[in-house]
């Protein structure tokens, strides 16, 4: 059988049993060129750190509240509910800490 590359190289049955058979030896000759990898799928990352995926439920008004801010700023819904959730973590944090302080104060 005979293959053509997408630059229109010819590559025959014959010359892929010899490059396996080169490669099970650990033999690669010829001159390095660029590498090939394969394609990223999917849209770039919008964030430097690894997110997590997360599924829960929300009030149909709450949803349509969001998905109008998210709209009105031209965002997707998941940037929306990922700021209301990062904003109400944050919220939470401040409440502990000051609960905490006020404790250490004897209030």
């Amino acid at each position: 059988m005979v293959f053509r590359t997408k630059n229109g190289t010819v590559v025959t049955d014959e010359m892929i049993e010899q490059w396996a058979e080169n490669a099970e030896k650990g033999l690669y000759p010829g001159t390095p060129g660029t590498t090939v990898t394969r394609p990223q799928f999917g849209r770039p990352r919008l964030y430097a750190e690894p997110l997590a995926s997360v599924t829960f439920r929300l009030r149909e008004e709450d949803l349509q509240l969001a998905d109008g801010w998210a709209k009105d700023r031209g965002v997707s819904r998941s940037i929306i509910l990922r700021e209301l959730v990062e904003r109400g973590i944050r919220d939470v944090q401040c409440d502990m800490e000051r609960s905490s302080s006020a404790i250490a104060d004897g209030d």
